[in-house]
């Protein structure tokens, strides 16, 4: 049997590539890394989850912060609250 090569160059997430080359594998085809990228999560962000970040670095700076046990301490609450809703 003869074979050929075909060669094909695609840039790929990090996150795909091990599903691709486990396909290419199953195949038999021989994948190499032509150059790695670092991944930038801000990518894959859409434009209100970047200003959403950005309004939540600028108020930690700001010293806005709230303490994680006043965060659970309040969802206890709401699940209580709504627990009370819901029995009525």
């Amino acid at each position: 049997m003869q074979t050929g090569v075909i060669r094909f160059q695609s840039e790929v997430s990090v996150l795909d590539f091990p599903i691709i080359k486990t396909i290419l594998e199953k195949f038999k085809a021989h994948t190499e890394i032509i150059e790695e990228k670092n991944y930038d999560f801000y990518d894959d962000l859409s434009v209100e989850d970047i200003a959403r970040l950005e309004k939540s670095i600028a108020q930690a700076q700001k010293g806005m912060l709230i303490d994680s046990e006043e965060v659970f301490r309040e969802a206890r609450q709401r699940i209580y609250e709504n627990k009370m809703d819901n029995k009525r």
